[in-house]
Formats: structure tokens, sequence, C-alpha cells
């Protein structure tokens, strides 16, 4: 079992995040933090195998906690963030970050994606046969953006494959 923190400040991300994870019987969400200093906090009483972490928070915003958690208390990081951060995430963490594209319409994820390998990340796109839409993953492909294309059960064997 994989306990996840949720680290974000809005009840709706935090809410969503949590529902779609729980879809996973091999993840337990095992707390809420609704900034980076209650984040920090609950590491100790959680003891979590991987936090999920929003970029944009008041006081401690995502990459000063995600400092702080692997100076301190070194674990696995995901950084949930827009299009206008992938540049700080590909600048700060490049070979460190994972970046993984899912179904969706347009090609701005995709060039994020492509500049986070250009930076060594690890990429990945979802495969075209389990997308609803092969808009964005599509794209990704078609830049050579993405080393891994995948359906999601396989995505997730990876990041667990990763996080051990």
């Amino acid at each position: 079992m994989i306990k996840v923190l949720i680290v974000d400040d809005s009840p709706v991300s935090r809410d969503l995040l949590e529902h779609l994870l729980r879809a996973d019987p091999e993840i337990e969400v095992i707390g809420f933090a609704g900034s980076g200093e209650e984040a920090i906090a609950a590491l100790s009483l959680k003891r979590p195998d991987v936090i999920t972490m929003d970029v944009h928070m008041p006081g401690l915003d995502g990459f000063q906690t995600t400092h702080r958690i692997m100076t301190e208390h070194p674990l696995p990081v995901t950084v949930s963030f827009g299009k206008p951060a992938v540049h700080s995430v590909a600048e700060r963490f490049g070979r460190q970050a994972v970046g993984i594209l899912l179904s969706g319409m347009g090609s701005d994820g995709a060039r994020g994606l492509k500049e986070l390998r250009d930076k060594g990340a690890l990429t990945i796109a979802q495969d075209e046969e389990s997308c609803v839409v092969y808009g964005m993953p599509g794209e990704a492909v078609k830049l050579q953006a993405a080393q891994h294309v995948l359906p999601p059960e396989s995505i997730i064997t990876m990041l667990q494959a990763i996080l051990k």
C-alpha cells in the first residue's frame, strides 16, 4: 500500500485528487495539508511514502516546501502545476523530475513535456489506445517529448518502480 499525503491549498483540488487516488486499491490517502508549513509538520505524524505537492500556495510555496522536505525528510514528491510552472520545474529539478501527459486537447502540455525531457526529466505520455482524446499526448509523440508512451496501468507500474 502506497501512503500519500496531499498538499494543496485548494479544497476542490484536494478533493479531486483524493477521488482520483482512492480509485486505486494500492493507494491510501493518509492526510491533507493546506500549506507548505502544514505539510512539513505532518511528515513525522503521517509518515507518507509519497507527497503530491501544489506549486502555488500561500507562505512556503510548493518549490520551497519540496526543497525543505528533500533536505530534512527525503521522499518522493510529485509536483502538480500548470503551464507557467513547467519551465521552473525543468530548471530547478531537471533529471530529478518526472513529467506525465494524459489524455487531452491542445499542444501546450506537449511543449512543456519536451522542455522537461530536454532538461533530463523522465517523460511519459498516455498511449492512443487508452486516451479519450489523443490530442496532447499525440503532439508529445510528434515532438519526441515522451520517452515512454504507455497506458495508465503501465504508467502506475513505472511510477511504483521508481518509488521503490
